[in-house]
């Protein structure tokens, strides 16, 4: 299946509360690719967050995993750079990999 990012942006910014996502992509040996996603909201928790999007967006859409919005990589007013939230995602992934 595509999944295509912008999609699960559009449906993460539909929610209350939610002033800025971006969804990547992380190697998954099962399936090429998952989405995962970092998101800044007013205090929403990851839960209710995949509650919502069940509720307008197929489960394989869904991200793995929601991060909170990462303010030290993106200064304020400044458009992300979907390169390195892709290495942030890596990174957190290789991490959690070794624990």
């Amino acid at each position: 299946e595509n999944v295509h990012p912008e999609e699960i942006e559009a449906a993460l910014l539909a929610q209350t509360g939610v002033t800025q996502a971006l969804v990547v992509s992380i190697p998954d040996d099962q399936y090429g690719d998952r989405p995962v996603a970092f998101v800044e909201t007013d205090d929403l928790a990851v839960e209710q967050l995949r509650l919502a999007l069940a509720g307008s967006l197929p489960k394989f859409k869904i991200p793995d995993l929601i991060w909170p919005w990462p303010t030290e990589l993106v200064p304020a007013g400044v458009k992300p750079d979907r390169r390195q939230f892709q290495e942030l995602a890596r990174r957190r992934i290789q991490g959690a990999q070794r624990e």
